[in-house]
């Protein structure tokens, strides 16, 4: 085998050995609501809004509110911009920690099916 084959080899397979890693590093796991435990890092939860639990503050770029799910409820802090569609949100995805009374999130995820019941009424007429 030539050197230059050889040397491609063994940089490909860093290569697929260090993205694996990374993978590995930055994926984190869907837990439900009763799964939390104080010492979950990292975590993604699915859940709906408790209506009327919405409190933004924009200029401190904190939202509390809570969410539930079939196994229970929680209070989360969400660290970051104010999201527009959250107030008409059926379901939010937080990814964060929970320390002892609430679960902190610097990233959200926000799926609103509205936007898309118009499109599905205009093309059943």
């Amino acid at each position: 085998m030539k050197s230059g084959t050889l040397i491609s080899l063994l940089v490909a397979s860093v290569a697929v050995v260090g993205l694996g890693f990374v993978f590995v590093q930055n994926s984190s796991p869907y837990l439900t609501i009763n799964q939390l435990s104080k010492t979950s890092q990292g975590v993604h939860v699915v859940g709906k809004i408790v209506p009327g639990s919405l409190k933004e503050n924009p200029m401190q770029r904190e939202t509390r509110f809570k969410i539930s799910d079939d196994t229970g409820q929680m209070d989360v802090l969400y660290n970051g911009p104010t999201l527009a569609n959250l107030a008409v949100a059926k379901q939010v995805v937080v990814v964060g920690s929970m320390d002892a009374t609430q679960f902190k999130s610097d990233q959200m995820l926000v799926k609103c099916p509205s936007k898309y019941e118009s499109n599905k009424k205009a093309e059943a007429q």
